[in-house]
């Protein structure tokens, strides 16, 4: 009896081995999953006073197929419009940013379509503003965009940027923003 049980089992596992049909992963190697960005904000309005403008370098990882971590570097110009270059006073404040972010590509193109090589993506990322002169934190941002990648060419998106400053006397400021960059 314990043979039959034995022979019955064996049986039943080989022949599932064999039965089972390959499923090949088509998971990317290492190298395959870093996500590299850079881009430029050229164009924005803030409410408020001040205006922005951006350089942007992303660092990150591809967790799953549509989900990367990244590790922002921006270059952030904040400027009076309403001062003169040649005042006293400042006219453009630098201020690095160093931040965590995420980044998802909600819709794909498919197949040979024309669409193929269409992406709608989103990236949202949170960290601090660091002023380049005395390298003190000057405040914390969150930043939200939507890019569209069109065939080859470079990103389009358009995003919302929100500095929270940690001085009384410059108030926080929120800018809409239209955004230029490559990503591979």
């Amino acid at each position: 009896m314990k043979r039959t049980i034995f022979l019955v089992i064996s049986t039943l596992i080989m022949g599932n081995l064999h039965a089972q049909k390959k499923i090949e992963t088509s998971q990317p190697k290492l190298f395959q999953k870093l996500v590299v960005d850079v881009g430029a904000v050229p164009l924005s309005t803030s409410f408020g006073n001040p205006q922005m403008t951006s350089y942007i370098f992303s660092l990150g990882y591809q967790v799953i197929k549509r989900l990367d971590v990244r590790l922002n570097l921006d270059l952030f110009n904040v400027f009076d419009k309403n001062r003169e270059v040649n005042s006293s006073s400042n006219y453009c404040e630098r201020l690095f940013g160093l931040s965590l972010g995420l980044g998802y590509s909600a819709l794909k193109g498919k197949g040979d379509t024309f669409f193929k090589n269409t992406n709608l993506g989103f990236v949202g990322k949170f960290g601090a503003g660091i002023i380049s002169e005395s390298r003190e934190q000057e405040s914390l941002f969150f930043d939200i965009s939507a890019r569209a990648h069109i065939s080859t060419i470079p990103y389009i998106g358009l995003g919302i940027n929100h500095q929270m400053y940690f001085s009384t006397i410059e108030p926080d400021l929120t800018s809409l923003y239209l955004a230029f960059g490559i990503d591979f």
